[in-house]
């Protein structure tokens, strides 16, 4: 199955130091939206820088790139405006698939 590159970044840069109760709970929906798609084999990467420029990353699996951008529109957080975010076609590299 192909894969995307999932990025985000918060729609307000100063967020991820001091979110507002809204934004915390968003950040919590999008959290346990990408664990749940992990645990179901998904999403295969994912992480996030700790120092601005503040990004989130993930690699994952979807069969056509309108089902990858359909994933990242489900994401809570994307979906009420928290983070903006784009998918992009992946190729892996190394190790070699």
């Amino acid at each position: 199955m192909p894969l995307f590159l999932y990025s985000i970044e918060p729609a307000r840069p100063e967020m991820p130091d001091a979110p507002t109760a809204a934004e915390a709970a968003a950040v919590q929906a999008h959290f346990a939206y990408l664990q749940a798609a992990f645990e179901a084999a998904v999403v295969r990467y994912v992480g996030r820088t700790l120092a601005p420029p503040h990004l989130g990353l993930a690699i994952f699996e979807a069969p056509s790139e309108a089902h990858a951008e359909a994933f990242l529109r489900k994401d809570p957080a994307v979906a009420q405006g928290i983070f903006r975010g784009r998918v992009q076609p992946w190729k892996q590299v190394f190790p070699e698939p």
